[in-house]
């Protein structure tokens, strides 16, 4: 059994899989960020919406040699502080889902997860002492504790993590964390180093494994977040590309919208054309 390999996929899709839109506040306003003005509120059909909006993030990854579609990422902050984030192929067929809370540490949220492509369920429910996961595939429910240590970083936390500690961050570049991934029994320590923004206005994350064992699975892998702390772009290793790419790098880019509601997919108008089709609306 391969387990070193199927524990690097498991931390790729933790990564690559951050979250990008912060819980909202009672106000709408997004907890790691500041509020639009009401004028700057668009809801689905354009207009303008002055609560009750909805968050959004849409990431296009592209291979990054042929700049081809690989899959598309839909995340949606919603009002009651939930998150949830639907993965796609370029023409829409789903890949995975992903829906978060924040009881307690940003570090530490409670997930659920279904992989449709692997046939894999997780759930994660954090507490202020452990962190209990649950995780099945092909029939066989495993589960797990862990001790809810601060230096624990589980699963999407990571994008929290990198939001609540920013400015400590900025002020010490370089430091050892820790990972796990939703469902896993196994941790991995990673290097965490922080660049100052270039002439983009943009700070640069670095992520590396400190095992030259998980290197030679999973090397560097890149965020690239504004001033704001919303995350920009990606650069590295994904899971999530279709089987006919030529290769597993990808760069994600992603694009910020709010609507007057959650929708069941993007809408057109936020997809490359070959992916386009008529957004559903829906709770």
């Amino acid at each position: 059994m391969l387990v070193w390999p199927r524990l690097i996929t498991s931390l790729i899709c933790v990564l690559v899989c951050a979250v990008l839109v912060g819980p909202l506040s009672a106000e709408g306003c997004l907890s790691a960020g500041s509020c639009l003005p009401a004028e700057g509120r668009l809801s689905a059909e354009g207009r303008l919406s002055a609560e009750g909006f909805v968050s959004h993030a849409v990431g296009i990854a592209r291979d990054a040699s042929s700049l081809r579609v690989s899959y598309i990422e839909h995340h949606q902050g919603l009002p009651s502080g939930a998150q949830r984030i639907d993965y796609y192929r370029a023409d829409l067929t789903p890949i995975a889902y992903k829906l978060l809370a924040y009881p307690g540490k940003p570090q530490h949220p409670s997930i659920e997860q279904e992989n449709f492509a692997l046939g894999t369920k997780s759930r994660v429910s954090p507490s202020t002492d452990d962190i209990k996961m649950w995780r099945s595939e092909a029939g066989e429910v495993t589960s797990t504790s862990l001790p809810a240590s601060d230096g624990l970083i589980v699963d999407a936390g990571f994008d929290a993590f990198i939001k609540a500690n920013w400015g400590s961050l900025l002020d010490k570049p370089a430091r050892r964390v820790e990972f796990v991934a939703a469902g896993s029994a196994r941790t991995l320590k990673m290097r965490l180093n922080v660049e100052e923004s270039d002439e983009s206005g943009l700070v640069k994350f670095s992520i590396t494994p400190s095992s030259w064992l998980v290197r030679m699975f999973l090397p560097s892998l890149s965020f690239f977040y504004d001033q704001q702390r919303s995350l920009q772009r990606y650069e590295g290793y994904s899971n999530f590309v279709p089987p006919d790419s030529d290769s597993q790098q990808v760069v994600v880019e992603f694009t910020y919208y709010e609507t007057a509601g959650p929708l069941r997919r993007p809408p057109a108008a936020w997809l490359p054309a070959q992916s386009a089709v008529p957004a559903l609306s829906g709770k």
